[in-house]
């Protein structure tokens, strides 16, 4: 069932992470005022190349379908 499952954006991870687990202890059952004492980022890749924006434009046509779908089921859209 839905209830059992939370899904979560990297983006949202990344941006607003005390935020992030507080739906995430939430969805767990605890305490949701718990403070983690470092959130800093950790075994980020720091490698990152320029992808073409051709590529972008491909792979948003491809995926169109399936992530409309994907939005439709976790009732969320993650504009992808």
């Amino acid at each position: 069932p839905r209830q059992q499952i939370l899904i979560l954006s990297s983006e949202e991870l990344f941006s607003k992470p005390v935020n992030a687990l507080r739906k995430v202890f939430g969805f767990l059952g605890v305490d949701t005022e718990f403070k983690v004492k470092d959130l800093t980022p950790r075994h980020v890749a720091k490698n990152k190349s320029v992808v073409h924006q051709d590529v972008y434009k491909y792979l948003n046509s491809y995926y169109l379908e399936p992530n409309q779908e994907l939005y439709g089921l976790v009732e969320e859209d993650y504009e992808w």
